[in-house]
Formats: C-alpha cells, sequence, structure tokens
C-alpha cells in the first residue's frame, strides 16, 4: 500500500512541477528518498517480531520495602527484555516464607510450560526439590537473595551478606576507639543471607582482631518487630552495659529500638540493621538509636535475574555466582543515599 502511494505521489509531482525547472526536480528528488526512507523503516518495525516467552517467579514474600524494590527490578528487567527481541510474561507469586506452598508455585510453573523460573527459596533445603523438578522438565532456574543447598542452577544473584555484616563490625570499630563496646546479636535463624549478615560481622571481628569489640550476645529472632523486641530485651537486661545492638533484618531493628527506648538507653545503645527500609532511615534522621544501616540493592537482583534467564535462553554463559556489594549507611550519607 505505501510503495502504491508512494508512486502516487510521484506522478502527482512531477505532474505539477514539470514546468517549474531543476528547482522542482530537485524538490521531487528530496521528497522521494523521505518517502522511501519511511517505507524502509515501516518494513524493518513491521519485520520485527518479538518472541513470547513466559517466566514463573515465586518469591519468598511480597510487599512493599525491600520485596518490593525487588519486584520492581524484575518487572522493569522484563519489559527492557523486548530490546532483545522478548515479549516476557511475567508470574510472580508470594511463597510465604512457606516452602510447600513455594513447591507448589513452581510445579505450577512447569505444568504451564514456563520457559524460565526465578525462586527466592523460602528454605535452602526445601528449595531443592522445587529447582530439580524444574531442571528436569527442561526448564532454566535462577535463585535470588538467598542460596539454595543444591538443585541445578543457572545462577545466584544476591547481596554479599558476609561483606553485609563486615561493614557492621567497621562501624562498631570505628566508632569505638576508645573503650572496649559490648554487642548484642539478633539473627533470623533459618534464613542463609541473614545468617551470613551475623557471620560477617563475627569473622570481621576475629579476622581483623578488633580488640575494641566483645560480642556479649548473640541470639535468634523471627524477622518481626515483636519478637525482636522481646529478645532485644533480653539481651539488655543480661547486659545493662551494652553498646550496641546488631540485627539482621530491619524489622529486628525496629523491634530493637523499641526495647532500647522502653528502657531509658536510647543514648546509651546504638541499633543497626540490614535493608535500609524508609522507615528506619527516617528514624535515624531523627536522631534516635538507629545508628547505622547496611543498605542492600533489591532492584538490581531482581533486574539482574531476568537478564541472567534472557541471557540463558539466548544461549550465553552466565556466572554461577554474582554477588552484589551493600553500602553502609549513616547519618553522614543518608540524604545522598535516598536520593
Amino acid at each position: 500500500m505505501k510503495k502504491v502511494f508512494l508512486g502516487l505521489v510521484i506522478v502527482l509531482m512531477i505532474t505539477v512541477f514539470s514546468l517549474a525547472g531543476c528547482k522542482a526536480e530537485e524538490a521531487v528528488e528530496e521528497a522521494v528518498e523521505t518517502i522511501e526512507e519511511e517505507t524502509v523503516e515501516e518494513e524493518v518495525e513491521e519485520a520485527v517480531e518479538l518472541k513470547d516467552i513466559k517466566i514463573g517467579v515465586s518469591m519468598l514474600i511480597r510487599g512493599g520495602g525491600f520485596p518490593g524494590e525487588l519486584e520492581k527490578g524484575l518487572i522493569d528487567s522484563a519489559k527492557d527484555a523486548e530490546e532483545r527481541g522478548y515479549k516476557v510474561e511475567l508470574i510472580i507469586t508470594d511463597g510465604n516464607f512457606n516452602a510447600i506452598e513455594q513447591l507448589d508455585q513452581v510445579n505450577t510453573f512447569i505444568n504451564q510450560e514456563a520457559d524460565a523460573i526465578i525462586v527466592w527459596p523460602c528454605s535452602p533445603v526445601g528449595a531443592v526439590e522445587a529447582i530439580d523438578n524444574a531442571t528436569e522438565a527442561g526448564i532454566p532456574v535462577v535463585t535470588i537473595d538467598t542460596a539454595a543447598e543444591g538443585g541445578d542452577i543457572e545462577s545466584h544473584i544476591s547481596t554479599d551478606n558476609l561483606k553485609a555484616g563486615r561493614l557492621a563490625a567497621q562501624w562498631v570499630n570505628d566508632n569505638y576507639q576508645d573503650k572496649v563496646a559490648k554487642v548484642g546479636l539478633i539473627e533470623f535463624s533459618t534464613n542463609e543471607s541473614c545468617i551470613s549478615r551475623i557471620e560477617g560481622f563475627v569473622m570481621e571481628v576475629d579476622e581483623k582482631n578488633f580488640t575494641n569489640i566483645e560480642i556479649v550476645s548473640r541470639l535468634a529472632a523471627d524477622m518481626n518487630e515483636a519478637d525482636a523486641m522481646n529478645v532485644a530485651e533480653t539481651i539488655l537486661q543480661a547486659n545493662p552495659d551494652l553498646d550496641v545492638i546488631y540485627c539482621s533484618g530491619d524489622p529486628q531493628a525496629i523491634g530493637a529500638l523499641a526495647a532500647v527506648e522502653n528502657a531509658g538507653m536510647q543514648d546509651q545503645v546504638a541499633v543497626g540493621g540490614v535493608d535500609a527500609n524508609e522507615e528506619n532511615l527516617d528514624i535515624m534522621k531523627e536522631g534516635r538509636a538507629i545508628k547505622f544501616e547496611i543498605a542492600q540493592k533489591p532492584y538490581e537482583i531482581g533486574y539482574q535475574g531476568i537478564t541472567a534467564l534472557i541471557d540463558v535462553i539466548d544461549g550465553k554463559t552466565v556466572e554461577k555466582m554474582v554477588y552484589i556489594d551493600p553500602i553502609l549507611v549513616t547519618l553522614d550519607n543518608v540524604d545522598t543515599f535516598k536520593e
């Protein structure tokens, strides 16, 4: 149709300008060139057909904060896959910390003939069966944030959680040079990533021989404010001269903050957490007891997860383990970080 229209336009222009001389001929030539270029561009656009693929994502949990930012990364990366010739149907489900639910979700993805699957393990052990089921069906799997304790995955993408703990230990060392800081640690003992954040702290103290740091307590709490508050109260009661409580996640840090403030120890005890959620950073800016946060990059984790799977589908080799560096956030850089 475009070509027919082009012919009619050329004939008309030649007829109208046939008596106008060279300038008219030049105008006709320029017009013809413009129309031909537009025709080529249109034909190229029409020739590009996106390949439909389906990617299933089983999340540990959905919601705001870290999970919300991670999900944004997944969605944006799936949209950007169009630039590589793929139209991605993204199916995101909530594992709700339940390994059995997650297994059912992955099996559903398999039955739906997903082209690839992302798993954010609810359980490092429990996720193995889900991964095995997918790979046996010929479906590539990428894990994010929490590593599974087995299974044939294409890649694992997460924060360097050991480094998160090391950054926390460095903050304590730098801020307690004139005394021995007594530190209580609160971990989430059922999550590999959270365990690593505490292990990293202990490793840094031992390896760097931080003699000005004494770990006086290491207790586990669920990843919620209420349980963490109870555990923090136990630590405070046993250690009235405590200086720091470092928590493996931000909900725990909010609970520890409540315990510290309820005990009237906000001018004595510094609290630190991991994730740098908006609420925690606002508390830091208010000058309350949360003095440091270790920020992850959940958006990047999600984005790279989809990108890795597109690479696999394209037949490219991907890195088996991808660790993304965390960032130490304090009152000195919180405004810059939030921007």
